[in-house]
């Protein structure tokens, strides 16, 4: 009996230190205070290329916990082109929304899903727009995996339509004018579960599947450089924490 009371209390203690571990940033006012105006605020979150809404679940309940509206789109990401995509599932949920401000945070692919919507008819309640590790100058990877024999049918077959418009050389982004009556914000990587990629395809830090410097916006913005890899990073704590003080102050 008090072998098993001690395993609880031990698993308790254990799920404390974790708890303090994830939520404990050092700031009181992004741990404990709900800003004012979350209750009005709306956060739509776009996941990347092949994921899905549960790889932003952890930010999800980090801004709903804040008093945040939320909306975590899932959306299939290899079947439509980064356009349609856009048109069919972000614009009707900025449109239908009934908020008085809108925040728009996209993952990798799905801050190229933000930047089409944006080249389009705004929504005048978009007031800030946040990326993390969105390729905006593209991706070297993408460029390598499509001009190699055999792997280049393998990319396409995999990453499907949108996949084809990641490059570097061919991004569709650079044809997208941003509205500069908007508040952006991006957050880099420079740690990567993919050294090949990192040391021999990707020219200067990256996070793995993107440069630092192919994340940064032809426009004003606030830029941060996290080390965190761009498969972890919507649930990295340390971005958790950067996004929350983006949309709340407006910088990092």
């Amino acid at each position: 009996m008090k072998k098993n009371l001690f395993g609880k209390v031990a698993v308790l203690s254990l799920m404390q230190t974790l708890s303090f571990s994830l939520f404990s940033w050092g700031d009181s006012d992004m741990l404990w205070g709900k800003p004012k105006e979350a209750k009005n605020t709306h956060v739509i979150m776009l996941h990347g290329i092949l994921r899905s809404d549960s790889h932003m679940r952890w930010m999800e309940k980090a801004f709903k916990r804040k008093g945040y509206i939320v909306s975590n789109i899932d959306y299939p990401s290899t079947k439509m082109t980064i356009e349609e995509l856009s048109e069919k599932f972000l614009r009707p949920v900025v449109d239908k929304s009934e908020a008085e401000n809108i925040i728009l945070i996209g993952y990798s692919m799905g801050g190229l899903l933000i930047r089409s919507y944006l080249a389009g008819e705004v929504d005048s309640r978009v007031e800030k727009v946040l990326m993390l590790g969105t390729p905006n100058g593209g991706s070297e990877i993408t460029d390598f995996l499509k001009d190699t024999p055999v792997l280049d049918a393998l990319y396409e077959k995999g990453f499907g339509i949108a996949g084809q418009q990641l490059g570097t050389l061919d991004g569709v982004a650079k044809d997208w004018k941003l509205p500069e009556n908007i508040t952006y914000g991006v957050i880099a990587g420079t740690l990567t579960v993919d050294p090949v990629s990192s040391l021999f395809i990707l020219p200067g830090p990256n996070d793995g599947k993107v440069t630092v410097e192919n994340t940064k916006l032809p426009i004003k913005h606030e830029h941060t450089v996290l080390p965190v890899s761009h498969m972890l990073m919507p649930q990295s704590r340390k971005v958790i924490k950067a996004s929350l003080r983006f949309v709340h102050k407006g910088h990092f």
